[in-house]
């Protein structure tokens, strides 16, 4: 919503908008852990490449990954909450995390069945550790900051 105060036009405080970009602001925090493992030598792809191959199926990319991670990072967090709107929004960072869990728990079974030893080499168990890390921290990441900057007060559940 545009406010118009003397000539000049503003934007109106919306808190989709705020959300969309905590979802992907949230997401360099996962690929900073997931790019030190991978300098380690711990892992093979970080967050973001594994994400580009979604997109492109057997070339992992670090550029397109910049694109697609935090894309579907904010439409995840605009759902989430509208979700936290309606049941409640206790114990934020808890949810966002278990949350996290579950869509890195959906991602790796589409990749180990879609494109590992097809597409792309077989990677060692260490990378899924070091994305499952990447996963958590990118929960409470968007735990924290939902909390501050978007739900001030808790939400209670309301039938």
């Amino acid at each position: 919503m545009l406010i118009e105060k003397r000539g000049a036009v503003k934007l109106k405080y919306h808190k989709d908008l705020i959300v969309g970009f905590i979802g992907a602001g949230s997401t360099v925090s996962a690929e900073i852990v997931t790019q030190v493992s991978v300098f380690l030598g711990f892992a093979k792809y970080s967050t973001y490449t594994l994400s580009s191959l979604l997109i492109s199926g057997n070339r992992p990319s670090l550029i397109l990954g910049l694109f697609v991670c935090p894309i579907v990072s904010s439409f995840i967090v605009t759902v989430l909450f509208h979700v936290f709107r309606k049941l409640g929004s206790k114990h934020l960072v808890l949810k966002c995390i278990e949350v996290s869990l579950l869509m890195w728990i959906s991602l790796e079974f589409i990749f180990t069945i879609y494109f590992e030893g097809k597409l792309i080499p077989i990677r060692p168990m260490s990378a899924y550790y070091s994305n499952l890390i990447g996963a958590i921290i990118y929960g409470i990441t968007v735990g924290v900051l939902m909390d501050k900057f978007v739900f001030e007060e808790p939400v209670e559940y309301s039938a």
